[in-house]
C-alpha cells in the first residue's frame, strides 16, 4: 500500500469517525460503525501482504481501536499496544491544574515550562509541537485547553505522523464535553468553564487573585460573577479565610451602612446589641460587594474613604477600626453612564475599576452551555433522588438556538423545569416550556447552525451519485457469496437509501417553509403539493407545528 493509499485510508476513517459522533440512533450508529469495521479489516488485510517495512502503519494494531470504550483504554493503546511511536513522555491532565505523568520522567515545574514554550500549530490549529529539552513535544487540546503532551520518535519504516495525526482526531472526541460530559474544566464545586471566552477570562483572573488589587466585574445579571469572584479568592493567598458576599441591591436603603461597617447598641431604634458588619467580617478575607451600582450616594461616600484609609466606625461609633479586607466589585449596570448621570461618584469608580473585567452573556459563549447543562442537570437530578437521563440530541439543538436572556440562572432554572417534567426518563424537546418554544418555530430551529444534528448528509445537487455506494461497496472485506448474504446487504442499502430520502424530503420542507414565511397556503401554491398531502408530508417529517 503506498503512502498516498495510506492517507486515504484516514481520511476516510476520520469522516466516519465524525459522522458517528453526530449520530443519535442506534440502528445507524450500529451500521456507521460496522463500516468503520469493514475498513480497519479491508486496511489490515492490504499491508500485511507487505513487508512490517513496507506496510509501516501495519505496526498501529488499529484492529485494537475497536475495543477502546474509555480514556483509560486508549491511553492503553497509546502506551502499551500501538507500535509506529517511540513514546518517551506521556502527561495528561483531567482538569485546569492537576497533570499526570503517565511516562516519562519530566517534573512539574518543567511541565508548567513547556506549556509556555512557543507553538507550531498543525492540522489547521488541530494541535501542535514544541521543542523543549531538545526533543520535540505534540500537544494536543481538548475543550479549548491543553490536555495531552506526548514525545517520541517514529519507529524505522513507520508513518508516525500519521499517528500523531490519529491521536489527535481521537483523544479530543475522547474528552469533548459534547460527546463525554465526564469531566468539564471544573475548579472548584461551582466553576464550569469550556468555551474560549471564559477560559481567556479565567487565565486573566488567576494572574489577578495574588494580587490584592480591587477587581471590578461588569456582566448582565445571572451570568455568575459571584461564582467568579469565588475564583479569584480560591486562587489567592486569602483563601484560608472568610469570603463575605454582600448584595447592595437586597438591602433597604436606610440598612445598608449598618450591615456593611456594623452599629453599636442604641446606635438607633431596634439597635439594642452591637452588630459587627460585612467588612470587618471579611478581615484578611475577601468582600464581595454585589450589585454595587445599586449603593446609595451617601453610602458610597463611606466606601470610598474605607478604601482610601482601610479603616471605618461602626454607626454610632467611635472607635476607629481598621481591617485588612481584599474587594471585588460586580455590577450588571453601565457604571460610566451613571457617573455621566451623577448616580455614582466619578471618585469611587476609579477606585473600583482598577482592574475591570467584562463577564461575556452566556449567548456569548455557547461553548459552556452543554457542560452547564450536563453539570446542573447530574446536581438536580441527585438533589431530586432521579437517575440521570437521556437527552434527545433535538434538545442540545434548542439550547444552541435558544438566547438565555437570563443567561446561567435561566439554564439551571429551565433543567430543573425539564427534570421534573420528564420525571427521570429521555429529555425531548416535548419537555420545553410552550413560553420558551413560543419563541421559535420548527423551521427557525432546522435553520440554526448546531453542533448537534440529527441528519444524514446529502448527497450534492439533485440526484444520487455513485461514490457514496462505491464507497460503501469498497469498504466491504469481501463480496457477497450466498443469496442471504446478497439479501442482507441489498438490505442495508435500502435502508441507507431510506434514510436519504427522508432526509431530503424534510430538508426540502425546512426551505419551503423558509422561504414562505411558514405560510402553509403559500407553500402548497409554491410547491404544486395540496395543502392535505402537505400536512401529512409535515407530520410524518416530525416538521408540523
Amino acid at each position: 500500500m503506498t503512502d498516498h493509499g495510506i492517507q486515504l485510508f484516514f481520511e476516510n476513517y476520520e469522516e466516519n469517525l465524525n459522522l458517528l459522533s453526530l449520530e443519535e440512533d442506534l440502528n445507524q450508529i450500529r451500521q456507521r460503525a460496522q463500516i468503520m469495521k469493514s475498513q480497519l479489516g479491508f486496511f489490515q488485510k492490504a499491508v500485511s501482504n507487505q513487508s512490517s517495512a513496507e506496510a509501516g502503519v501495519d505496526i498501529f494494531s488499529l484492529g485494537m481501536l475497536l475495543d477502546v470504550k474509555s480514556i483509560k483504554g486508549f491511553f492503553d493503546w497509546v502506551i502499551h499496544q500501538q507500535s509506529a511511536f517511540n513514546l518517551k513522555h506521556c502527561i495528561y491532565r483531567e482538569t485546569t491544574n492537576s497533570w499526570r505523568v503517565l511516562q516519562g520522567t519530566l517534573v512539574p515545574e518543567q511541565v508548567v515550562e513547556l506549556e509556555n514554550a512557543p507553538i507550531d500549530w498543525l492540522e489547521n490549529g488541530k494541535y501542535g509541537k514544541a521543542e523543549f529539552l531538545n526533543q520535540t513535544f505534540y500537544l494536543f487540546f481538548a475543550m479549548s485547553e491543553l490536555r495531552l503532551i506526548l514525545a517520541g520518535r517514529p519507529k524505522s519504516g513507520s508513518h508516525g505522523n500519521l499517528f500523531v495525526k490519529l491521536v489527535a482526531n481521537v483523544f479530543s472526541r475522547m474528552v469533548a464535553p459534547f460527546q463525554l460530559f465526564k469531566k468539564p474544566i471544573v475548579n472548584f464545586s461551582e466553576l464550569v468553564a469550556t468555551d474560549e471566552l471564559s477560559l481567556k477570562l479565567l487565565q486573566s483572573l488567576k494572574k489577578a487573585a495574588p494580587t490584592d488589587v480591587t477587581v471590578l466585574l461588569e456582566g448582565e445579571s445571572g451570568t455568575g460573577k459571584e461564582v467568579l469572584a469565588n475564583y479569584i479568592h480560591n486562587h489567592s493567598p486569602r483563601k484560608k479565610n472568610d469570603f463575605v458576599a454582600v448584595n447592595c441591591a437586597a438591602i433597604p436603603e436606610g440598612l445598608i451602612e449598618s450591615e456593611l461597617f456594623g452599629h453599636e447598641r442604641g446606635a438607633f431604634t431596634g439597635a439594642v446589641q452591637r452588630h459587627v458588619g460585612k467588612v470587618e467580617r471579611a478581615h484578611n478575607g475577601t468582600l464581595f460587594l454585589d450589585e454595587i451600582g445599586e449603593m446609595d450616594l451617601k453610602v458610597q461616600a463611606k466606601l470610598l474613604r474605607f478604601l482610601q484609609l482601610k479603616e471605618f466606625h461602626r454607626v454610632g461609633g467611635k472607635e476607629k477600626i481598621s481591617v485588612d479586607v481584599r474587594i471585588i466589585a460586580a455590577t450588571n449596570r453601565d457604571l460610566k453612564k451613571a457617573v455621566e448621570e451623577q448616580n455614582f461618584r466619578d471618585d469611587l469608580y476609579f477606585r473600583l475599576s482598577v482592574l475591570p473585567f467584562k463577564i461575556h452573556s452566556l449567548k456569548e459563549r455557547p461553548g459552556d452551555i452543554l457542560p452547564l447543562f450536563q453539570f446542573f442537570l447530574r446536581r438536580y437530578a441527585k438533589q431530586f433522588k432521579m437517575k440521570v437521563p437521556e437527552v434527545s440530541s433535538r434538545v442540545y439543538d434548542i439550547l444552541y438556538a435558544y438566547s438565555f436572556p437570563g443567561n446561567i440562572r435561566e439554564l439551571e432554572n429551565l433543567i430543573q423545569n425539564l427534570l421534573i417534567q420528564s420525571q427521570g426518563k429521555k429529555i425531548t424537546r416535548n419537555h420545553f416550556p410552550e413560553s420558551l418554544m413560543d419563541q421559535f418555530s420548527d423551521f427557525e430551529l432546522e435553520s440554526k447552525p448546531v453542533l448537534y444534528t440529527d441528519e444524514v448528509p446529502l448527497p450534492e445537487k439533485h440526484g444520487i451519485n455513485g461514490d457514496s455506494l462505491s464507497t460503501y461497496l469498497d469498504s466491504l472485506t469481501e463480496l457477497p457469496r450466498t443469496n442471504d448474504e446478497l439479501k442482507r446487504v441489498k438490505h442495508d442499502i435500502l435502508e441507507q437509501a431510506k434514510t436519504i430520502q427522508s432526509e431530503l424530503e424534510r430538508k426540502f420542507l425546512v426551505n419551503l417553509m423558509r422561504e414562505c414565511g411558514n405560510s402553509i397556503p403559500e407553500a402548497s401554491k409554491q410547491s404544486g403539493i395540496n395543502r392535505t398531502m402537505l400536512y401529512k408530508m409535515l407530520d410524518r417529517t416530525g416538521l408540523k407545528s
